[in-house]
């Protein structure tokens, strides 16, 4: 499947509401509601995880990172207990995410994702 990436030349400045949610790896993770992050900017520490909470089918998720040494997007799974989508800090600097819907359902979401120490 082909993802047209297309990234807005100015992004608005705010910040999206992350909140602390149960760990994994020994770091608390941050719990984004994908209907707040269009266009936002999102802070993680290396290391620190984002876990994705879309309303539906949370596992059809598809992440584009334009620089993924900076993070690193793992799918989500639908299996019995399934997890959620998460993108994991990986080291500092700045990358753009494209979040897509691959069922066409729903409109991408973009937001500029930095990474610090």
């Amino acid at each position: 499947m082909l993802i047209t990436v297309v990234i807005a030349a100015v992004l608005s400045g705010c910040t999206a509401d992350v909140a602390p949610g149960p760990t994994r790896s020994g770091q608390p993770d941050v719990s984004l509601d994908i209907q707040d992050a269009d266009e936002e900017s999102i802070t993680l520490s290396v290391g620190e995880v984002l876990v994705i909470t879309p309303a539906d089918d949370t596992h059809a998720l598809r992440a584009v990172l334009l620089d993924s040494a900076v993070a690193e997007f793992t799918q989500g799974t639908d299996e019995s207990g399934g997890t959620a989508p998460s993108i994991r800090g990986r080291a500092p600097g700045e990358t753009e995410v494209v979040l897509s819907d691959p069922t066409g359902e729903a409109d991408d979401v973009s937001f500029t994702l930095t990474v610090v120490r």
